[in-house]
């Protein structure tokens, strides 16, 4: 802007509106103009790669798998990407200009299993430090780590599963051994008739069993030991000593 009356308010005021500059025309001289012409071109190739930079950086927080929201300290939502509307809506929040529904006090990083309609998720929930409009206030990022905690959950019900197996190997194990013994007996008895012998056979697999039953009763840990290809459960050495389950 040029001005034939010299004004510093009108000049503030001039600015403020857009003006790139404001100039008493008396002061012109071809130096002058030549610095003002280099400044303004320097001043729009900066605007435009600043504009550029914000388009990208504004790209890549739409594009973004995770969600972005920008909190203030009351709790005051001032940003989120599509990933974060999308999280924010399912849990009543209302986005822009709503309240944040968690709590930011819980720490840097922390979990929240969350209901997205029929289905449920898992969050991990990140939150950083950040200036914005000149006033520090929080990023928090949403990530969806539902995959991973089911492989968990799947991993450990498999370890489970595993356990239980050979925990019955163990037992059938045990007890085929006096059972056999017992209908070999018992068999003989039928067609020959019982003997002292055969009673007393008796009388020791109907104990095995018996400290076997007590055995599982009192158990307290695992122990393992090899049976052909296989590890199964030793039952006596579980019993042994008082200590957690492994």
């Amino acid at each position: 802007a040029i001005t034939d009356v010299p004004d510093d308010k009108k000049a503030l005021e001039v600015l403020k509106h857009g003006a790139q500059d404001f100039i008493d025309r008396s002061s012109i001289n071809k130096s002058m103009l030549n610095r003002i012409i280099h400044y303004s071109i320097e001043r729009l190739n900066y605007k435009s790669k600043l504009q550029k930079r914000e388009e990208q950086l504004l790209t890549i927080a739409q594009n973004n798998h995770d969600g972005m929201v920008i909190v203030d300290r009351e709790q005051r939502i001032h940003f989120t990407n599509p990933a974060a509307e999308a999280v924010l809506y399912a849990q009543g929040c209302t986005g822009t200009g709503g309240l944040f529904p968690w709590s930011l006090e819980e720490g840097n990083t922390f979990t929240r299993n969350i209901s997205t309609g029929s289905q449920e998720a898992y969050l991990e929930i990140h939150i950083s430090p950040i200036s914005w409009n000149n006033e520090v206030m929080s990023l928090v990022t949403l990530r969806d780590i539902s995959a991973g905690e089911k492989a968990k959950k799947l991993k450990k019900e498999t370890e489970q599963l595993k356990m239980v197996k050979e925990m019955a190997a163990g037992i059938a194990h045990e007890f085929s051994q006096p059972l056999q013994v017992l209908s070999g007996t018992l068999e003989m008895m039928d067609v020959d008739g019982p003997t002292p012998q055969r009673i007393e056979k008796c009388k020791k697999m109907n104990q095995r069993i018996v400290g076997l039953v007590e055995s599982l009763r009192d158990l307290t840990h695992i122990c393992k030991r090899d049976y052909l290809d296989y590890k199964i459960m030793n039952i006596k050495a579980s019993g042994e000593k008082p200590m957690p389950l492994q």
